[in-house]
């Protein structure tokens, strides 16, 4: 008799060792998760939390537990969270998923993609819940960055498409011979092809006015008949193309007419910023030593381009003449506005 207890007296101690060393290993391995674990009380309350859960929201564990796990939960996250852990302790619900947005204690805010299990007895009565918790604020960020890059990305296409329509009901406008028609469309697609080929290596922020008017210059003569001067200034992309088509019609209007026309004649392209503050961009092309030219009798694409839409664009002054020397276009703006559009 004595034999039989002392075994099942050992047994039990066996048994007792094997439980506590299970449970070391699972508080080891909750402790150790790389995701935050906490389990929450029937009355919503932190019972234990890991340390990934104390790092989440920078809180330690005396200030989390007995904490309703709601506490941190912003207002517009927190009803489906409360309603659906009621589900768990009547019954109704043994698991649930939800994302809401959390504040850190230091006043930044976060998100997380909360899994919540209900833990019962042999008959079935709530009697815990395990929260994983994992920390999803960087992949919501990709998400509305994603977004907005889209929403962007949208917007940019109805503009080009807005332009290329506009491009080609004036360049198809009128009696023009239809090859001289199909010609100018695609010298003018082929200057806002090469503007936003810009754009892009510039991630569509903003793109250097001296790298602009290299491009647009660069199919006439290969650019070796003209002279560029000016301080650095960055164009905004809406700007930035306005002002790749306007040179593309000035050299065009050179290369048939103007001094381009001739061996002999150049181009000079200045800007430089005036004002108090410099904050005002004026721009000068002048063509010299090409033939005499004349104001033309009609109002052409180009023309209108660069008298109308980028007075328009850029809030400013817009000034294009034909005295006998060559053609001279002038054109001042608020820097801002060239910066931001």
């Amino acid at each position: 008799m004595a034999g039989t207890l002392s075994s099942a007296s050992a047994e039990l101690r066996k048994r007792e060792a094997a439980l506590r060393a299970s449970e070391e290993r699972l508080r080891a391995t909750q402790e150790n998760a790389p995701v935050a674990i906490a389990e929450i009380g029937s009355d919503g309350r932190f019972l234990s939390v890991n340390e990934a859960r104390c790092r989440l929201t920078g809180h330690t564990k005396d200030e989390l537990i007995g904490q309703h796990f709601a506490h941190v939960t912003t207002e517009g996250s927190l009803d489906e969270d409360l309603a659906l852990f009621a589900k768990h302790v009547s019954g109704e619900l043994d698991a649930y998923t939800t994302e809401s947005e959390f504040k850190l204690k230091d006043g930044r805010r976060g998100w997380a993609r909360v899994t919540s299990t209900a833990i019962r007895n042999d008959h079935g009565t709530f009697r815990y819940a395990v929260r994983v918790v994992e920390d999803i604020t960087e992949r919501r960020a990709a998400e509305r960055r994603q977004k907005l890059m889209i929403n962007e990305l949208n917007h940019r296409v109805k503009n080009t498409l807005a332009v290329v329509q506009s491009i080609a009901a004036q360049s198809f406008k009128g009696e023009l011979d239809p090859k001289m028609a199909l010609r100018a469309f695609q010298g003018r697609l082929l200057a806002l092809s090469e503007a936003h080929n810009l754009l892009t290596l510039e991630n569509w922020e903003a793109a250097p006015l001296e790298r602009i008017v290299e491009n647009a210059l660069r199919p006439f003569a290969g650019g070796n008949r003209f002279e560029t001067e000016g301080p650095m200034v960055r164009v905004g992309p809406k700007a930035a193309v306005a002002l790749a088509l306007a040179f593309h019609e000035l050299c065009t209007n050179a290369s048939k007419y103007g001094a381009l026309s001739t061996e002999e004649g150049r181009v000079r392209i200045a800007w430089f910023l005036e004002g108090e503050l410099r904050d005002v961009l004026h721009l000068r092309w002048e063509e010299i030593g090409g033939p005499e030219v004349q104001a033309p009798t009609r109002s052409g694409f180009g023309s209108r381009l660069i008298g109308r839409k980028l007075a328009a664009e850029f809030e400013g002054a817009v000034e294009l003449r034909f005295p006998v020397s060559g053609a001279v276009c002038e054109i001042t703006a608020p820097l801002a506005i060239i910066e931001s559009r």
